[in-house]
């Protein structure tokens, strides 16, 4: 389960990136990567791009859950445009 957590992961990348530009102290690289993350949202293009994907992230949560994925597949398959292995 711990493979599986990529917040998790993404996030002790980013400390220990920071720990090390920092000359391997780790509590300045905690407060680098705090800096760095929060530094992403100084510019309006970065914003943009993140609420996009966070957007399309809920739009194909909203379809996964309402059923719109197993429509499609099974769509397909009755027309015969794909096949399961």
């Amino acid at each position: 389960m711990l493979t599986r957590n990529v917040y998790a992961a993404l996030g002790l990348a980013l400390v220990t990136s920071e720990t090390l530009i920092a000359g391997f102290n780790p509590g300045l690289g905690a407060l680098g990567a705090v800096d760095r993350a929060a530094a992403v949202f100084e510019s309006a293009g970065n914003s943009r791009v993140l609420l996009f994907c966070l957007l399309i992230g809920a739009l194909i949560a909203w379809m996964r859950d309402s059923g719109g994925v197993e429509a499609l597949v099974s769509g397909l398959m009755r027309r015969g445009l794909v096949s399961t292995p």
